[in-house]
């Protein structure tokens, strides 16, 4: 690959040249797209180019073997609620269990969360029906409180409890 060098003044975005004509070193093929072919293959966007199946049965035998040997772990992990999973959202179910009715900011002082973060795994808890908020003015600032609802507690029961027969059975 070689080098090639741009002698053209550049141009202000006044219009006017910056000085003296500089020399820019620019790699020969600058401005063409290498290796295309190669990229599109290894992503499998070239529908004409037939994949090796030669492993495809592979999978599915080692799937059965480790099944078969891991149905205690998945009865396990049935009993986890998805919504509850992400560690954020399982401390803000806890916080309101403990302490019945919380407050956005309230939330993010003790969890250390960010705004985005917060509001989102909060919006996820009260689209699923497990919180419910309340909007108030206090000293003539919006204040959002949450509190959690029966299925809610319901939701959390099991999720502990699905963690701690985890535990046990270790």
């Amino acid at each position: 690959m070689g080098l090639s060098v741009d002698r053209r003044p550049r141009q202000r975005a006044g219009g006017g040249a910056f000085g003296a004509s500089l020399p820019v070193e620019r790699p020969a093929d600058a401005g063409r797209l290498r290796g295309v072919g190669a990229l599109r293959s290894a992503l499998h966007l070239d529908h004409r180019r037939r994949r090796d199946r030669r492993g495809d049965g592979v999978g599915r035998a080692v799937r059965a073997r480790q099944a078969s040997g891991r149905g205690l772990a998945v009865s396990l992990l049935d009993g986890l609620d998805p919504a509850l999973e992400h560690r954020l959202r399982l401390a803000i179910a806890v916080l309101l269990a403990r302490y019945g009715e919380i407050s956005f900011a309230a939330f993010k002082q003790q969890l250390g969360a960010t705004d985005g973060n917060l509001g989102a795994q909060l919006r996820r808890l009260e689209d699923d029906g497990y919180i419910a908020l309340r909007r108030d003015f206090v000293d003539r600032k919006p204040v959002t409180w949450y509190a959690l609802t029966a299925p809610g507690k319901a939701a959390l029961q099991r999720h502990l409890s699905a963690l701690q027969t985890m535990i046990d059975g270790l």
